[in-house]
């Protein structure tokens, strides 16, 4: 079900964000289609958090995605990124990546890509990252898993690259659990000691 929100329920909402502010390091928009976030809550957000220099990780859907220029993050599945590009003359990947980089302003483009991985896009620099699942059971919430474990890395320092791995890392153990899987320290720690001499 998709419906809009009521003009009453945006201003109540925008009341609550800017209350919530003051103590928000960071805020990941996942964008569902499903009417919670119309244009005027997604540009107040975008605007209220570049005045106050907090960073905003975008998942994105179609419908809404130009609301999200300037963003720290945008992350797109492959899906929702070709959807996105195809009426745009940005060639194919990797290169395109960086046109549409360019075109949403984003610091970062993530894509994920399912079985291949995660492709980054980031200071004119492109790194393809190879998948580390161990055995794919059930992929519910694993782009929730990476937004936020690739935020959470952001905001404590790591550098683009680092993060998108350990949220490679993320990804590919909440795929091995049915249904969803809350990523814990200990299941990263064990996952990267598995992919990563620890030493």
């Amino acid at each position: 079900i998709t419906s809009e929100i009521s003009s009453l329920l945006i201003e109540e909402l925008i009341k609550v964000f800017n209350e919530s502010c003051k103590d928000i390091d960071g805020i990941i928009i996942e964008d569902y289609n499903k009417g919670a976030l119309p244009k005027e809550i997604i540009y107040h957000i975008i605007n209220h958090s570049s005045e106050h220099e907090i960073p905003v990780y975008v998942d994105p859907k179609y419908d809404n995605y130009e609301c999200f220029k300037g963003v720290r993050l945008f992350k797109p599945n492959l899906i929702e990124y070709n959807a996105i590009v195809r009426n745009k003359q940005f060639g194919s990947l990797p290169n395109s990546g960086f046109k549409f980089k360019e075109f949403i302003e984003s610091d970062i483009l993530l894509l994920t890509m399912g079985a291949d991985g995660m492709s980054l896009y980031h200071n004119n620099q492109h790194n393809q990252i190879p998948t580390k699942a161990r055995n794919v059971y059930d992929v519910s919430g694993a782009g929730d898993t990476v937004i936020a474990t690739f935020a959470i890395n952001d905001l404590c320092g790591l550098d683009p690259l680092e993060s998108s791995t350990i949220a490679n890392l993320a990804a590919g153990r909440v795929c091995e659990e049915i249904g969803v899987f809350p990523i814990s320290v200990d299941s990263l720690k064990e996952i990267f000691s598995h992919h990563y001499n620890m030493d």
